[in-house]
């Protein structure tokens, strides 16, 4: 077993019985539980083993584990919390911990509770107080989990006018980031519903709206690209005049907000809903809406000049842009990262199976007064069998500097099956100190976490 062992702390009560909830034992599995007493100085008192007899996990089947490396002295600490849909998008979510030996560790049967048909997508994150939080996208409410799967709060986002999608965060003042469609909104026709493209803040002690960012007011709903309009399916997930944004993600960058968008790049505002910038091809943007748009550089700083790079049409040997982008993180360095699906890059429309295409983990250099932007790290280029057309994400590892990069669909896998993974690398070599694959699954986010 490469993975360290699970350890845990309680205090001392003063009751003759304690509960204690261990969490990480082995399903099906005969677990040995080592207590140790120790007095309120941590000298160590008394020392006992418990063999604890674990049920079966019914999983009905579809996860299936292959650990393809495993470095524990160079990986970032912790279990592997996948946020996976179950069998399908319409199916009940199934979160769960997977450790480095590909072993489930921890997982909740949502099917089982109350929250029976929940559709998570993006899922859980961990809150300050140690819960969690997450959205529910098919009843359209926000829940507070305990981490044995006890609601401990929940919100009906619909009373608001607000229908749930994609992703929740809270904040560092506590309150909730939350990706919604206004239920009511309209496009500027005042006829056609638009869905996908407002945010909120949201205060749980209070139960009330702080603030709502409607993106129509900052990015150009007219650049209508649609490139995918020929391909299968696209009528219904598709860029359409409805579905104009597709806003996925939304995380804090210092003072500011930092957004992901399906059709228009990675955008960063103010708090008062002020546009700073975008990452995407210059192509189609209204003539006011150009002043946002970044300059990319080479290698040696120097603006790139060839307009086919800035529209997007190819790609320079040191720089790309995103292409339907998910999973805005905000670097310590100041930098970002995100997860580049690679759909139709360059705009060629191709269908998901077509072979070639590649998804990557993506790190940019943004200089704000310049209005420039510069490619300083990337991996999964060489990687066509981590190519995930939707979903999956990227995380910064604060311990290693290292990077998890979780293409989260139709990965073509090593036995020739199809699923995703979990891979975590040293930037600095690009090494991979830890891949996990997958079989049969999907994730709209996996994070590494402590258990």
């Amino acid at each position: 077993s490469k993975t360290p062992v699970q350890e845990h702390l309680f205090d001392y009560t003063h009751e003759s019985t304690q509960l204690i909830d261990v969490l990480g034992l082995y399903a099906d599995y005969i677990n040995k539980v080592e207590l140790t007493f120790a007095d309120k100085n941590g000298k160590e008192r008394a020392k006992t083993i418990v063999d604890v007899k674990t049920a079966a996990i019914e999983t009905r089947g579809f996860l299936s584990f292959n650990v393809v490396t495993a470095q524990v002295n160079k990986m970032e600490p912790g279990l592997n919390l996948v946020n996976s849909p179950g069998e399908g998008e319409t199916d009940t979510s199934v979160p769960y911990m997977v450790d480095a030996d590909g072993e489930l560790r921890w997982i909740l049967l949502l099917e089982k509770s109350e929250l029976e048909h929940i559709g998570a997508q993006c899922g859980l994150h961990r809150m300050r107080n140690g819960n969690y939080i997450t959205g529910d996208a098919n009843y359209h409410r926000i829940i507070e989990l305990d981490v044995l799967g006890n609601i401990v709060r929940k919100w009906d986002l619909k009373a608001y006018g607000y229908s749930y999608h994609h992703e929740i965060m809270e904040e560092g003042n506590g309150n909730f980031l939350i990706t919604v469609s206004k239920n009511d909104a309209k496009l500027p026709n005042n006829e056609d519903v638009r869905v996908l493209d407002h945010i909120i803040e949201f205060n749980p002690e209070t139960a009330n709206i702080v603030k709502e960012w409607d993106i129509i007011t900052m990015l150009d709903n007219n650049r209508i690209v649609s490139v995918d309009s020929e391909l299968p399916g696209a009528a219904s997930y598709g860029q359409s005049e409805k579905n104009w944004l597709h806003n996925n993600g939304i995380t804090e960058m210092g003072e500011d907000l930092l957004a992901t968008a399906r059709w228009q790049g990675i955008f960063k505002y103010t708090r008062n809903g002020n546009l700073k910038w975008v990452i995407a091809p210059h192509n189609d943007w209204g003539n006011s809406y150009r002043q946002y748009l970044l300059t990319p550089l080479d290698k040696n700083s120097q603006p790139i000049t060839d307009v086919d790079v800035l529209n997007g049409k190819k790609t320079h040997p040191d720089f790309e842009w995103c292409w339907g982008v998910h999973c805005p993180v905000s670097l310590p360095n100041g930098h970002i990262m995100a997860f580049d699906n690679g759909y139709c890059r360059n705009y060629v429309a191709k269908a998901f199976s077509e072979p070639g295409q590649y998804s990557r983990v993506v790190e940019y250099e943004i200089n704000e007064k310049n209005k420039t932007i510069r490619q300083v790290w990337q991996y999964g280029k060489d990687r066509t069998d981590c190519y995930a057309a939707a979903m999956s994400g990227v995380q910064y590892l604060p311990n290693t500097g290292n990077r998890l990069f979780s293409p989260a669909m139709g990965n073509r896998l090593s036995d020739g099956t199809y699923g995703c993974r979990v891979i975590e690398i040293d930037p600095n070599t690009n090494e991979v100190v830890y891949e996990l694959e997958i079989k049969g699954g999907t994730h709209h986010r996996a994070n590494r976490i402590s258990l």
